[in-house]
């Protein structure tokens, strides 16, 4: 029973993981149209995750075709799609009014010259 409970949580676990990759993947495509548009989260999340599986599925199409579909590229898809999600998280924190002392710190400043 344990091993089935085991083995439940890590496949729920890796799908998470692969949701959070193609959420990032999709976020700089379709993070003009909540900007334009004016859409809700509520219509805004679904398509993210729409766009990301779509372009999940052509990079490991394009790859798969290259024949270069391995462990490894798909690892590094999903740590483009993780490291997405971070910088579009910590872009966003500004904006939403929680500007911490990393925030600051991480934000491009203009130079006067």
């Amino acid at each position: 029973m344990m091993e089935k409970l085991t083995f439940a949580l890590y496949q729920y676990s890796l799908l998470g993981i692969f949701a959070i990759a193609v959420y990032g993947l999709g976020r700089p495509m379709t993070g003009w149209f909540m900007q334009s548009l004016g859409l809700s989260k509520f219509l805004m999340v679904p398509l993210t995750l729409a766009s990301g599986m779509g372009i999940a599925m052509i990079a490991l199409f394009v790859a798969g075709v290259l024949g270069y579909l391995n462990v490894t590229v798909i690892a590094l898809l999903v740590l483009v799609g993780i490291g997405a999600v971070i910088a579009s998280s910590v872009a966003d924190l500004p904006r939403l009014g929680i500007c911490g002392s990393i925030v600051k710190d991480l934000r491009w400043v203009r130079m006067d010259t």
